[in-house]
């Protein structure tokens, strides 16, 4: 995958965190986090 492609996916990763922890608390935004960083290795 290229550069802009990684780049956009951590523009939208960031975007559902944010969304995710106006919702429900940045606990489950961190654990959330976590389990992205294992499965994509960022």
């Amino acid at each position: 995958m290229g550069q802009n492609f990684q780049n956009f996916v951590k523009k939208l990763l960031v975007i559902y965190l944010i969304g995710i922890n106006k919702l429900f608390g940045e606990k489950v935004a961190v654990l959330i986090l976590m389990s992205h960083k294992q499965n994509y290795q960022v």
